[in-house]
């Protein structure tokens, strides 16, 4: 081979190489148009299967496209996955390199963390993002991520504080000219929870117009007039709550979208109108809905409608029953909170300490014996302090709790104890035996005592605690505390005490 040959063949050698690298990347471009181009996460999976995302070239590209494949694994509730592609993406990304692609990945983390209802770990990753898009005065994120921390602050069941994000996401919506659609409707949500109900229909009345400018059907939308009849039954309007009601059933059936909050609205115009059957039906679908979701809150909201039903058909009992199960979804709903932030500060606490481990191994290869014994020593103080500080918190929780359960207890305990001293006193001071007739009882009271009721007077009388009587009568302690309230409120008085004074006051009058 000549000189002039070989140099030929170098140079086309080198312009193969620069074309491959053009298809490379304009294929690259064309994958990530794609991705784009659907919002269904299992189409961004296998468009992303089937690329080598490791051998993209461009940071940015590469970083964006394990981005997209984490949020898709986040739609689909697989969170590990999730998790997985997204620290990949961040890792790919060079710091400072691309800002938006950083508020994008820092926002996926919250996201990931809201779903998994690690609420404070998501509530410090959008405050993060939310830091580097004020940097920028980039509105569209700045509107967004203060709407996600109005969210995560309501979860927390601060809803004044959820309604000043929101605000806040408003201002910059109005200086910016950036429009939300959604935004007016977490401010109008919000102002509803806190009675403001005629500033919070205007506002979802807004939300409506907005996303009716889309021109198509939408989750969105329907929700939008559930939230809009909400105001309206409490401003007492039932028509114009029915027609948005109606509005939304059709929306949401055509996309297929079911919420317990629907129905649950659709039985509290039926309580207004003292439509008894309609409500229960509506309840009935509401709660199946709300339990194959696991939403405890909506499970609770149905409960309590479905009691107020009860006790309008003069359905005590199962009244009764509906408000134990209302007392045991609050146990629950506070043990859950208390578990997801323990869970939480256990899983902050393993991110740290993967992160000290990295910080570890990458000073190993760094720096000189003596160097690296000292950074030993730093990083173990680090993770001694670590797990000093999540055991503190995770055994203050759990004692919190359980001195919470023994005060509760004891407080009870001395209750009755006292109760029963002021029952012996009095028995010794009246030197008069108490007999009981239901008969002449009630013809003192307005509204007369049950049989039921009687039983448990008696029995509070002789001095037994709201757990013995329970036990005797063979019902729970609620039951017995909902029996002793419905008895003191018929004879007009506040306690045992003042219930002793007229059982002894009726027994006199009837043996003179």
């Amino acid at each position: 081979m000549t000189i002039n040959n070989f140099v030929l063949s170098l140079y086309f050698l080198f312009v193969i190489t620069l074309l491959e690298a053009q298809v490379v990347k304009d294929n690259s471009i064309a994958i990530y148009e794609e991705i784009l181009s659907t919002r269904n996460p299992n189409t961004v999976i296998d468009i992303l299967e089937k690329i080598d995302i490791d051998k993209t070239k461009e940071d940015s590209l590469k970083s964006y496209f394990y981005y997209y494949k984490g949020s898709a694994y986040g739609q689909l509730a697989k969170f590990d996955s999730a998790l997985f592609y997204i620290d990949l993406a961040n890792k790919s990304l060079p710091k400072g390199k691309n800002p938006i692609i950083e508020i994008q990945i820092f926002r996926a983390y919250g996201n990931i963390n809201w779903a998994r209802n690690y609420y404070h770990t998501a509530l410090d990753y959008y405050q993060e993002a939310l830091s580097i898009s004020n940097e920028l005065n980039h509105a569209e994120f700045q509107i967004s991520l203060l709407g996600n921390i109005a969210g995560i602050y309501a979860k927390l069941d601060n809803v004044p504080l959820a309604l000043d994000f929101a605000l806040k996401a408003d201002v910059i919506s109005k200086k910016s000219g950036v429009v939300r659609p959604r935004s007016h409707m977490k401010i109008g949500m919000y102002q509803n929870k806190t009675g403001n109900y005629s500033d919070g229909l205007e506002n979802l009345l807004k939300t409506q117009e907005l996303i009716a400018i889309e021109g198509r059907d939408s989750i969105a939308l329907g929700v939008s007039h559930i939230n809009i009849a909400e105001s309206y039954l409490a401003l007492k309007d039932n028509q114009m709550a029915r027609k948005n009601l109606q509005i939304a059933n059709t929306i949401l059936n055509k996309v297929g979208y079911k919420t317990s909050e629907l129905f649950g609205a659709w039985a509290k115009l039926a309580i207004i109108e003292k439509n008894y059957p309609l409500a229960k039906d509506k309840l009935a679908s509401g709660n199946l809905i709300a339990v194959n979701q696991q939403d405890k809150d909506e499970q609770k909201t149905i409960k309590e409608l479905s009691k107020i039903v009860a006790i309008e058909e003069n359905q005590l009992l199962t009244a009764i029953q509906l408000q134990d199960e209302i007392y045991a979804l609050n146990d629950s709903i506070k043990s859950d909170k208390m578990l997801n932030r323990v869970y939480e500060l256990q899983a902050k606490y393993e991110a740290e300490r993967k992160e000290v481990e990295i910080e570890k191994l990458a000073l190993k290869s760094q720096i000189q014996e003596k160097e690296l014994s000292e950074a030993n020593f730093k990083l173990l103080a680090i993770l001694v302090i670590s797990v000093l500080i999540v055991s503190f918190l995770v055994v203050y929780y759990y004692m919190k709790n359980k001195q919470s359960i023994a005060d509760k207890m004891v407080q009870e305990q001395q209750l009755d104890a006292l109760k029963q001293r002021v029952f012996e006193l009095q028995l010794l001071q009246g030197e008069t035996k108490i007999t009981f007739n239901l008969k002449e009882i009630n013809e003192e009271l307005h509204t007369p005592l049950t049989e039921r009721e009687l039983d448990t007077l008696k029995l509070s009388l002789e001095g037994k605690s709201n757990r013995e009587i329970a036990e005797q009568l063979f019902v729970s302690i609620n039951t017995i505390k909902f029996h002793l309230k419905n008895i003191y409120d018929k004879l007009g008085v506040a306690n045992r005490k003042e219930a002793l004074q007229f059982a002894i006051h009726s027994s006199n009058k009837n043996n003179s």
